[in-house]
């Protein structure tokens, strides 16, 4: 992988003429070349949010942009003060959500780690992590919220996997983005708030391009069943697993389990 500043900034300047006015609506396409690139670069120090920051107009996209920008260096800021937030839960009354042991569901955990839970969002976005190190930001809440929610492992296990894989790795960032999802952390998304994978692959990925490149084995499948291959009659004819879990069931046992700690 090529880095360095200068490669940051021709990065960034080729962002900024173009594809930065469209940001606020393709930042969460993982199927759309949208986002800078430039994760990289700020997690190994090549270059400086406030270089970012300097550069930025005040059109729709470059607000959102640095907005996004401001929440990064917020993680940051809460791991300083906060460092035990790495690894431990920034809401501590989260601890004692009841928790799965991956031990005791070793082939769950490995079918997520592997993008073979049967949810092609979630696969693409764990085969997207495993082959290329790095994973768009969108898919990154989907994969959290199937691990905590679905799987009901807690959010360390994957902050762990994303720190072995991910080139771009950050620990604030990584750690509260996590807890942001899970539902712990510092001004967090609800822990009711369960990501639907299949509603998540089909607002974000409306044509199934991502899912298509990074599962190989759809394909062939048209947009209207690629992100629901079971309800197609050709949607496991090239060795696609069936789903692992039922989502719907999952969410409401993920549910029942909040309602025990609001007691």
């Amino acid at each position: 992988m090529s880095a360095g500043e200068a490669l940051a900034l021709e990065t960034w300047d080729k962002f900024r003429a173009s594809r930065i006015f469209d940001y606020s609506d393709h930042r969460n396409r993982p199927d759309i070349n949208g986002t800078s690139k430039l994760s990289h670069a700020l997690a190994h120090g090549e270059v400086h949010p406030r270089t970012l920051l300097a550069g930025l107009g005040n059109t729709e996209g470059e607000e959102v942009f640095r907005k996004e920008i401001a929440w990064r260096e917020f993680y940051a800021d809460v791991m300083h003060h906060h460092p035990r937030t790495y690894d431990e839960y920034y809401e501590p009354r989260f601890a004692e959500l009841s928790y799965d042991d991956p031990e005791k569901f070793p082939e769950k955990l490995e079918a997520w780690k592997t993008g073979a839970t049967g949810y092609p969002i979630v696969d693409a976005a764990m085969r997207q992590l495993v082959n290329s190190g790095w994973m768009h930001n969108r898919a990154r809440m989907i994969v959290a919220s199937f691990l905590v929610k679905d799987l009901h492992f807690e959010w360390q296990i994957g902050a762990k996997f994303f720190e072995e894989h991910l080139t771009d790795f950050d620990p604030a960032s990584n750690s509260h983005g996590w807890q942001w999802t899970a539902g712990c952390g510092t001004d967090a998304s609800p822990f009711y708030r369960v990501f639907n994978p299949i509603l998540q692959g089909a607002k974000f990925d409306p044509n199934g391009d991502y899912v298509r490149k990074w599962v190989p084995e759809l394909a062939h499948l048209p947009a209207a069943s690629v992100h629901e291959p079971w309800n197609d009659i050709a949607g496991y004819q090239f060795g696609y697993a069936p789903p692992i879990l039922d989502h719907s069931k999952e969410r409401d046992e993920a549910l029942r389990r909040l309602e025990e700690i609001k007691r």
